[in-house]
This record gives structure tokens, C-alpha cells and sequence, in this order.
């Protein structure tokens, strides 16, 4: 379970990269930067819904900073 949310973490941030990118060198095509945002909002939230449901499992256990 833990590896899979690091992975989807790792692909979270290459499509936010890959929307960057579509930024910085001013593409005209917004449609390729708005699929990407996208694909980052809808992972990003599935990723927080598996934290939860792992959670709700008992598969994860949150620790103190302490």
C-alpha cells in the first residue's frame, strides 16, 4: 500500500512537471497543459482517498512527531 502512494506521489509530480513545462517554454497548445493539471487534480485525489481508506483499514498507522 505504502508503495503504491509513493508511486502515484512520483506521478503526481512528473504531470505537474509536465505542466510546467507547457508553461515555461509558452506553448500554444492549452490543451495538452489542461490535461496534464487534470491528470494531477484526479490522482492527487485518488492518492488522498487510498491515505484515507488505508487509514480507515488499518493498513496505515500515523505517528507522533514526538
Amino acid at each position: 500500500m505504502k508503495l503504491i502512494i509513493v508511486l502515484m506521489l512520483i506521478i503526481v509530480l512528473f504531470y505537474l512537471a509536465r505542466a510546467s513545462y507547457c508553461i515555461i517554454t509558452k506553448q500554444q497548445d492549452g490543451e495538452k497543459m489542461a490535461q496534464a493539471l487534470t491528470w494531477r487534480i484526479g490522482l492527487s485525489l485518488l492518492t488522498f482517498a487510498m491515505l484515507l481508506f488505508g487509514l480507515a483499514m488499518g493498513w496505515l498507522h500515523p505517528h507522533g512527531l514526538a
